[in-house]
């Protein structure tokens, strides 16, 4: 009989020992896939709570190095990973998947709420090729309340700071919602003190639609950031209504990419349930055009809306729920002005849109 003291401890480590095995053996299920981006959750661990993550649900896991060199061998095009979901700082072998990516020339992009980016070191923050940093409010009042967690924007700040004075691209990821869409414009002002770029991300009733914007709420935001940006690069397909084929990635780029969760689970885009929808049906979906769009001036480019959003909304067969010529019938009246194309690891990732 163990003392009590000693049988917690041994839970866990039975419990930690089981998941460890279970994944391997998912590991080694995996069919090959030909895709030259992955999306990486190395950890669903978060040290903050926000109200609008995608992520908040998922078992709290942590993918481990070992598994990591199983899972590569599983995308022989490997070229670029996203390392997103949880916190990935906190998984305690960041630095040794660092090196793994580094020294096999995948390029790597990480997604931080910038809490965590003090706990790399210059050497490995220097590894990563592009940081994004997640800023949801252009003021520190906002930002902090809505983080819960006061102090948040100004770490984020610096963080952004460390990255720019040590040549790290670096960027502000930004989700574009219906409590947020009228401050957006603010963000020009951090874009310019230190030239850098907002990607910007829809907010996607994953959980629930709580934060989903309108119809003429996004067409508003959409206006004003036309207005007070510059767009340079763009892979959400509404809004390829309002900017030039140059800067487009045509129709819904997810599936192309795909995103391996904590749990092993693989999805098509990392608002998608992969366990419900798998790649290989997300992509036969995409080749679906709602009737309504097949005369549609716009079809090239939009191909009926973000695939993931009509699934989420229930609307396969019909046309984004944004959709103007659907809605109104006629085009918006919205064009970017200033075009500047560039090139990032999440120009092609996923649905999104990246100003400067």
């Amino acid at each position: 009989m163990y003392p009590k003291s000693l049988l917690k401890p041994i839970k866990i480590l039975l419990t930690e020992s089981y998941f460890c095995i279970r994944m391997l053996h998912e590991v080694k299920s995996l069919n090959k896939y030909t895709q030259k981006s992955l999306g990486i959750g190395l950890t669903s661990k978060c040290n903050l709570d926000c109200p609008h993550c995608y992520s908040k649900n998922l078992t709290k896991k942590t993918i481990s190095l070992k598994t990591v060199r199983s899972i590569v061998k599983k995308f022989p095009n490997l070229k670029k990973v996203n390392f997103g979901t949880g916190e990935s700082i906190l998984n305690p072998e960041l630095p040794e998947i660092i090196d793994f990516f580094h020294s096999k020339n995948i390029k790597i992009a990480l997604t931080s709420n910038g809490i965590t980016v003090d706990k790399l070191s210059d050497e490995y923050l220097l590894k990563i090729n592009e940081v994004d940093i997640s800023i949801d409010f252009p003021n520190r009042r906002d930002h902090d309340s809505w983080r819960k967690k006061e102090g948040v924007f100004d770490v984020a700040i610096g963080a952004i700071e460390r990255c720019k004075k040590l040549g790290v691209e670096v960027s502000i990821a930004a989700t574009l919602m219906n409590i947020n869409h009228s401050v957006f414009r603010g963000f020009k002002k951090i874009l310019d003190k230190y030239n850098i770029y907002l990607r910007v991300n829809l907010y996607k009733p994953v959980n629930s639609n709580e934060y989903s914007l309108s119809y003429d709420q996004f067409w508003k935001a959409i206006g004003i950031i036309a207005d007070n940006f510059t767009l340079v690069s763009n892979s959400e397909p509404i809004i390829s209504l309002t900017s030039p084929l140059s800067v487009d990635v045509c129709g819904s780029p997810c599936g192309d990419s795909v995103r391996l969760h904590p749990d092993l689970s693989i999805s098509p885009c990392v608002y998608v349930d992969g366990n419900k929808v798998s790649v290989e049906k997300f992509n036969k979906l995409k080749k679906i055009i709602p009737d309504f769009c097949t005369s549609c001036k716009f079809l090239e480019k939009c191909q009926g809306g973000c695939m993931s959003r009509r699934i989420l909304e229930d609307r396969i067969y019909k046309p984004d729920s944004y959709c103007p010529i659907y809605k109104e019938n006629k085009a918006p009246d919205i064009e970017f002005g200033k075009v500047e194309k560039k090139n990032f690891i999440h120009s092609n990732y996923l649905c999104t849109f990246i100003l400067k």
